[in-house]
């Protein structure tokens, strides 16, 4: 569990008085922010592995977030993958399904190194196995890839 500060990022806006080229829409979020506009906060999680102690202790450390943006892996080797997901979901996270979550959703080969080959099918079958009905399918539903826009209209134009 001490790895677990590898698996958030939370993201803040840059400095707008660097010049980060491609970054410039989020160069105007910072000059919004200097004006008095509201910064979002995102909490950014991957490879939890049905470990929902990590994501208390992330939620935390964290403290306020106003989204949550999930880049897969979210079952297999821990101990209540069904925690994790109910996470997930109230925090309604916007994600991706990662190998591990493919495995769980469709029986399929989690395809990890030859090493972790042995343990990770054995836990493929066990999580599916604890795992409800609703829970395989909402894992069956994420998205292999994702493009995330958000617009408030009413907070001040960029």
């Amino acid at each position: 569990m001490r790895n677990w500060r590898r698996a958030v990022r939370i993201w803040k806006a840059p400095d707008p008085r660097m010049n980060f080229g491609w970054l410039g829409r989020y160069q105007k979020m910072a000059a919004n922010a200097a004006q008095g506009a509201v910064l979002m906060r995102i909490l950014i999680i991957s490879d939890v592995h049905a470990n929902p102690w990590v994501l208390q202790a992330v939620e935390r450390d964290a403290g306020s977030f106003d989204h949550v943006i999930f880049a897969g892996d979210s079952v297999n080797y821990g101990p209540v993958p069904h925690e994790v997901i109910r996470w997930l979901r109230k925090h309604q996270a916007i994600g991706v399904r990662g190998n591990h979550d493919y495995a769980i959703a469709y029986g399929a080969n989690p395809r990890v190194s030859p090493a972790k080959e042995r343990l990770a099918r054995a836990m493929c079958d066990w999580t599916r196995r604890q795992l409800e009905e609703a829970a395989i399918a909402w894992l069956t539903n994420l998205p292999v890839t994702l493009t995330w826009e958000y617009c408030e209209c009413d907070r001040k134009p960029m």
